[in-house]
């Protein structure tokens, strides 16, 4: 196979641990994923998602799949297997994935695709983890998506790619919104596979897989039961003895034709020598505890200690908990391995792995609660005074499992530092698990400053994720009341300014504006300059909601510096206070004055935060000053982000302003299509939805397309008077006008609604908005008009 630049790939892709010699059954299954294989060969790539119970075979007809496409087209399978180790780092299986292509890459191609984060990830592997922040960061899932997406891309452009994705129900949210972003963009000769189970209820992946069902080009496989004959063909694979037809019945009604069950059953049978038909147990647990029961009692000791330590068990971790040398550990696993319980890992002497998660599963549940609790404190002794990430969570997670054995403010300490680890990896559900139970401990250990800080660092995690607006209240009330017993001006400040912004992107502008005021007069009696930046800040957006646009700019200008960091204030509060400047400078100096700060303030691709919160504030800046170019050319980046959940909450509306851009400049006939796509229910309730439907009855009109423009803008002056958001009624009023003329509505109608946008612009000191207005009765003829100063 061919790798960029006519290199030949000669790396061994990564495939399950253990796969069966050769596949029984599942002929039309093979089929149905070969045919998706062909067709992303010629056109957009496939999707293959495999379901299954576990135990079905979906790995095993995923691999059997794969072989008979590489052996069939010069095809390259790269596997990436998810795990339901906690301890993970976030998006493993990508690293496995990507790792296998990065080394095979040319010197230059390789080094232009490392020189970022996406390439210090997959070259360090477990132990990467982004430079800590005060505050985690989702947009920088962007900068991530895109770059292994892209990487791909250049990957496929000579190489025929299949990528599996094993156990999908086990991966982390950021690895599954990677999966949906890569397979949407549907690059031709990359197939994507994906084993998922049966009944998954984790909201992250069932997202997920609706987002690909979405997709033309999903095919989703269910591994269902083996028939009887190919029971009959798998036991005697295994016993070299043809089973009788009450066997086989018996086998297909106890395994209910799992595959699994079946070939473990099998091979009881054959240690038995007896194929009589009363020999089969009853279920997976009966199965394994007579695959255990020949085996010395130490082996079974020791596997009971590997089995809490996850499917994949370091050797050294092992010994260590089970409190044997590692010769005897090894000499007490030869059993186990002769029976093909466990295997050793590939490439990786240091390790070994069960076969199937089954076995470790059934081996941990027959465990009891005080030996349960009695091993896992022994393996977080063992990780005690190891400092890499990924074992500073497993100890967190075997502290918690420990209950009551672990000492309280330990396992606290230990959680708090996972959540940490959790969000600097950008992997919020763990986050939130770790962080949760840490700030539980806390508190019933009345250890309130650790209790603090995990409650602070989940809403911190919570406004990253989703905006201010869907921190949770009771966090909130909760850490304002330690904060107060702690006299944390600060900590304080910044609760503030989270209640004040979520009722400020939800359009609540009256109680947003009484956290403005309790900001500023914290600010009155504080000297530090968090707490000032914050309260001018969010008075500053308090004034232009309401409309007073030059008075929140003089405020933002003279007030907030944006050239330098503060002390406390976090990268979302930067983005927003430098989008709102730009925002409020375009509006109140002119057009030219905020393009020059908006590109002051970008940062540009390699700061996310800048690159996005740039565009969205930029957009709507355009928007409102009638600049679609402007737009258009800034809005790019917003349609490159789709697919991403980084500032969703913003960046949603702002994308559709970027289709605004394309309607009014007749630049694309499927613009008005998007708009509509883009809708979003939620979004009518949130900040900016009164311009939007101003903007949206403009583009309309534009096309002429009257029909819809009266209900959007009465919709706009509903929302006006509704919330109070008033920084949009000038333009509201112009694209009245600009109806009422396309609709050859009486002269006099239209200057009186022109005087009226002028009046609104001059009160709320919006230059730009006077210039468009005049502008646009000069050019239509309608100068003088009621209030011009012309006349």
């Amino acid at each position: 196979m061919r790798a960029p630049h006519g290199r030949t790939i000669t790396t061994t892709p990564a495939t399950p641990a253990s796969a069966p010699a050769a596949l029984i059954g599942r002929a039309d299954e093979l089929a149905a994923a070969h045919r998706t294989v062909l067709s992303s060969l010629q056109g957009p790539g496939g999707i293959v998602v495999v379901e299954g119970d576990a135990g079905a075979g979906k790995s095993a007809l995923i691999a059997e799949a794969t072989r008979r496409a590489a052996g069939a087209a010069d095809v390259t399978v790269l596997w990436g297997r998810c795990t339901e180790d906690a301890a993970a780092p976030s998006m493993w299986p990508w690293v496995q994935i990507l790792g296998a292509v990065l080394p095979e890459m040319t010197d230059d191609d390789r080094s232009a695709l490392l020189d970022n984060d996406l390439g210090r990830m997959v070259t360090h592997g477990t132990t990467v983890i982004p430079p800590p922040r005060e505050m985690p960061d989702a947009a920088a899932r962007f900068r991530f998506y895109d770059q292994a997406a892209d990487m791909l891309t250049r990957v496929a452009l000579d190489h025929l790619l299949i990528i599996v994705l094993d156990d999908l129900h086990w991966a982390d949210s950021a690895s599954l919104e990677l999966f949906a972003h890569m397979a949407a963009r549907g690059t031709p000769g990359v197939t994507f596979f994906a084993s998922v189970r049966t009944r998954v209820h984790r909201s992250a992946v069932v997202d997920a897989l609706a987002a690909v069902a979405r997709l033309p080009e999903h095919r989703r496989i269910e591994v269902g039961p083996l028939s009887d004959d190919d029971i009959a063909a798998l036991v005697q694979r295994e016993t070299q003895e043809r089973p009788t037809a009450g066997t086989v019945a018996t086998i297909a009604r106890r395994t209910r034709g799992n595959a699994f069950f079946v070939r473990e059953l099998a091979r009881i049978l054959a240690d038995r020598g007896s194929m009589a038909d009363g020999a089969v147990p009853a279920g997976v647990r009966d199965v394994v505890r007579e695959r255990l029961g020949p085996l010395p009692a130490e082996t079974i000791r020791v596997l009971e200690v590997a089995a809490l330590i996850g499917r994949q068990v370091d050797l050294s971790l092992l010994a260590g908990a089970a409190e044997t040398t590692p010769d005897r550990m090894l000499e007490s696993l030869e059993p186990a391995y002769a029976a093909g319980l466990i295997g050793a890992t590939a490439d990786d002497p240091f390790t070994f792995r069960f076969d199937h998660d089954l076995i470790r599963e059934a081996i941990a549940g027959g465990l009891s609660t005080g030996r349960t609790y009695r091993i896992h404190l022994a393996i977080a002794d063992q990780l005690e005074h190891a400092t890499c990430a990924t074992t500073a969570t497993q100890r967190a997670i075997h502290l918690w499992a420990a209950g009551p054995l672990a000492d309280r403010t330990r396992t606290a300490r230990a959680l708090l530092e996972a959540g940490h680890i959790a969000l600097r990896s950008y992997n919020f559900d763990a986050a939130d698990r770790r962080l949760t139970d840490a700030a539980q401990l806390a508190r019933s250990i009345g250890d309130e400053p650790m209790e603090l800080e995990a409650i602070s660092t989940m809403l911190a995690g919570d406004v990253a994720r989703h905006g201010y607006f869907a921190a949770d209240r009771e966090l909130l009330r909760r850490a304002r009341e330690l904060g107060e017993r702690a006299h944390d001006d600060a900590l304080l400040a910044r609760l503030n300014y989270a209640r004040f912004a979520a009722h400020s992107q939800l359009a609540e502008i009256r109680p947003a504006r009484r956290y403005a005021d309790a900001l500023a007069e914290r600010a009155r009696h504080s000297e530090r300059p968090v707490v000032h930046h914050l309260a001018s800040q969010a008075a500053a957006i308090d004034l232009f909601d309401r409309g007073h646009i030059g008075d929140a700019h003089r405020l933002l200008e003279s007030q907030i510096t944006f050239d330098r960091a503060v002390d406390g204030i976090q990268a979302d509060q930067l983005m927003i206070g430098s989008g709102f400047a730009g925002l409020t400078a375009t509006m109140h100096v002119g057009p030219r004055h905020g393009r020059a700060l908006f590109e002051q303030i970008d940062n540009g691709p390699e700061d996310p935060m800048s690159y996005l919160g740039t565009a969205i504030f930029a957009v709507t800046a355009g928007a409102l000053v009638g600049d679609a170019d402007w737009v258009g050319e800034v809005g790019e980046r917003l349609v490159g982000s789709s697919g991403h959940s980084a500032l969703e909450y913003l960046r949603m509306p702002a994308e559709r302003i970027y289709w605004w851009s394309r309607a009014v400049s007749d630049a694309d006939e499927g613009a008005l299509e998007h708009i509509v796509r883009l809708h979003d229910p939620r979004a009518e309730q949130r900040t900016g939805a009164g311009l939007w439907w101003a903007l949206y009855a403009e583009a309309l009109v534009s096309v002429g397309r009257f029909e819809d423009v009266p209900v959007l803008l009465e919709h706009a002056q509903t929302f006006a008077e509704r919330t109070g958001q008033r920084y949009p009624d000038a333009h509201r009023l112009l694209v009245c006008a600009e109806f009422q003329h396309a609709t050859d509505q009486p002269s006099a109608m239209v200057r009186d609604t022109l005087a009226e946008a002028r009046r609104v612009a001059t009160r709320q000191q919006s230059t730009a908005l006077c210039e468009r207005i005049d502008a646009f009765a000069m050019d239509l003829g309608y100068s003088p008009y009621p209030g011009d100063p012309v006349g």
